[in-house]
């Protein structure tokens, strides 16, 4: 790998292109520039987090507790006021800090985005602080297994009880298995659920629901 990045290296070294210049451009001016700079400057300051074992030589738990590891640092030093906390907007750049997929990029990238956007004002405000603080963990549970990503066609349920007025969520074949929501094997606590909204037997389209899928310890 590293003869690749070597000449890799030296084409762009060799192209003539200002790099000051260039990632002005594309961080879209010197503040943001600056702004993602430094959260990867105060992240590689950090030995916790700047430890990068080989990870094929971890097994699958070694890795998935080092990164997480990793996240409650990053934490710990936002909360110093060190680097900024971890948000949808800049999510990418720890990652690109850290030099893996950030462990948390689904709670980050989907579920906390589509609550915001989704999300009524009483539940923003209701869920929004745990959310942040990382107490509710979320995924993202659209994908089936029979329809891929074809919202339309969803087969999971959301049938509504008049009686005890609930949302029961129900997946009535196979096919309508959630298929590759990351997160929702160990980590996430909630998720976004896609769903065709029933109610007294008539169909009304596809809804996100957000529910509980595990507790929080």
């Amino acid at each position: 790998m590293k003869p690749f990045q070597d000449q890799l290296r030296n084409e762009v070294t060799s192209s003539g292109i200002d790099y000051a210049e260039l990632g002005t451009f594309v961080w879209g001016g010197q503040k943001e520039q600056d702004y993602h700079k430094s959260i990867v400057e105060g992240v590689n300051a950090d030995p916790v987090i700047t430890y990068r074992p080989s990870y094929g030589e971890l097994y699958r738990e070694e890795g998935f507790f080092n990164n997480l590891k990793r996240v409650q640092r990053i934490n710990e030093l936002a909360k110093q006021g060190k680097i900024p906390a971890v948000d949808t907007y800049n999510y990418g750049t720890f990652a690109i800090a850290i030099g893996v997929l950030y462990p948390t990029s689904v709670h980050h990238g989907m579920f906390e985005s589509i609550v915001k956007v989704l999300g009524s004002e009483e539940q923003i405000e209701k869920y929004w602080e745990d959310i942040r603080a990382y107490k509710i963990l979320g995924c993202y549970a659209q994908t089936e297994m029979g329809t891929g990503s074809n919202v339309q066609g969803l087969e999971t349920q959301a049938v509504y009880n008049e009686a005890t007025e609930e949302f029961v969520i129900h997946s009535p074949t196979v096919k309508a298995a959630k298929f590759w929501p990351g997160d929702l094997g160990k980590l996430a606590n909630h998720a976004v659920v896609f769903a065709k909204l029933i109610i007294k037997g008539e169909s009304y389209g596809i809804h996100a629901f957000f529910m509980q899928i595990r507790d929080f310890d």
